[in-house]
């Protein structure tokens, strides 16, 4: 399932090499927010680019970055060490923008775009 989704980075990328392919990940945390019902309980996403986007990953994002992401969702499930069955979400990254911090009461907009294949 394709999404996009806006959050913060809940850690700083790590680059990864697996034979000729580089892999940047990190933790992306989304809050819903409602004017009904406030914020939400926040959601964390695992989140994966590979090769020459992990280069823009890791050039271009820290822990606490706020980005628009856009990618393909994947739900998994595991069994911890003390067998407790959990479930993580994971998304493959297409895309991303940084989108800069704005005073309270003005409308966030998306800063730059790292990838031809945006879909805004």
């Amino acid at each position: 399932m394709e999404i996009i989704v806006e959050g913060n980075l809940g850690t700083d990328p790590e680059l990864k090499f697996a034979k000729d392919e580089s892999l940047a990940t990190f933790s992306l945390a989304y809050t819903p927010y409602s004017k009904a019902k406030g914020e939400g309980e926040t959601v964390w996403l695992r989140v994966a680019f590979w090769n020459s986007k992990s280069d823009l990953v890791m050039d271009s994002l820290k822990k606490g970055d706020r980005i628009l992401l856009n990618g393909i969702l994947k739900q998994s499930t595991y069994t911890t060490k003390d067998g407790v069955e959990k479930t993580s979400l994971e998304v493959t990254g297409k895309s991303f923008g940084i989108v800069p911090r704005s005073p309270k009461n003005q409308a966030p907009h998306v800063a730059s775009v790292h990838s031809e294949e945006a879909p805004w």
